[in-house]
């Protein structure tokens, strides 16, 4: 019976860490999508034809 104990309280230590770490994939995940949604702001701008080439800027 102690051997279960044990083996118990290991596998309950690694489901924690386990749990930890996908914790912390989901946080970085979150993070990249968010700066991959910021740079899709910034190059969104204006954007130049080949008919603009030449023309002046309108500001």
């Amino acid at each position: 019976m102690p051997d279960l104990v044990a083996v118990s309280g290991r596998q309950s230590a690694a489901l924690a860490e386990v749990t930890s770490a996908a914790g912390q994939m989901d946080m970085v995940v979150r993070q990249s999508a968010d700066m991959i949604e910021d740079s899709g702001a910034v190059t969104a701008g204006p954007r130049l034809g080949a008919s603009d080439l030449g023309r002046p800027p309108n500001y």
